[in-house]
């Protein structure tokens, strides 16, 4: 089949790029009746995007838009049609501007323990976490880690954030894993904030 659009135009044998279209009739002779195909062993349900794009993603394919039409197909005929809604989606203000994320953590990481810690190369800890619908972060874990103490304590300030990112898709909430480097020295933040 290389080379042949699965379309059909009545009285074309090529598309205008010159590709021979495929003979439906012949493909699926106990199928075809004027020119068309009944898919009768479709059973699925295919989404429609629609409304204002709220996050572009992956060169368009995935983006998230304000709603979507659910048809649920079964057996080649349309049984369903329902409007999910995505407007819950939301971005938050430190990914938006990082630099409020950097006033949060200066803010919030007890600097009396970091210096306690007497910490001399390693100041960086790796945290993951997804968030709820609400955009607070949940599943909070280490992935690279310092030690016991600062890693707690990289656990306790990302569970202080509110409001983070929270992408909803077929009017469900999109379960993503986030990493946030958190960087244990005071005046790497002072300096991005002066910057």
């Amino acid at each position: 089949m290389r080379g042949v659009a699965a379309s059909f135009k009545a009285g074309a044998s090529r598309d205008s790029l010159g590709t021979e279209y495929a003979d439906l009739e012949n493909i699926f002779p106990e199928y075809y009746k004027d020119g068309k195909v009944y898919a009768s062993w479709v059973n699925y349900e295919i989404t429609a995007p629609f409304g204002k794009l709220l996050k572009y993603f992956h060169s368009g394919f995935e983006s998230i838009y304000e709603y979507e039409k659910g048809f649920t197909i079964k057996n080649g005929t349309v049984e369903k049609v329902r409007t999910l809604d995505n407007t819950k989606t939301r971005q938050s203000k430190y990914t938006l501007e990082p630099e409020f994320l950097f006033e949060f953590l200066l803010e919030k990481i007890n600097w009396s323990l970091v210096q306690q810690a007497n910490l001399k190369e390693k100041k960086r800890v790796f945290v993951i976490f997804q968030t709820d619908e609400n955009g607070s972060p949940i599943n909070i874990k280490i992935a690279r880690g310092i030690n016991p103490k600062i890693d707690k304590e990289a656990i306790r300030v990302t569970g202080l954030i509110q409001n983070w990112d929270t992408y909803f898709r077929n009017g469900e909430l999109v379960n993503m894993q986030w990493t946030l480097p958190i960087v244990f020295d005071k005046e790497v933040y002072e300096k991005k904030i002066e910057d």
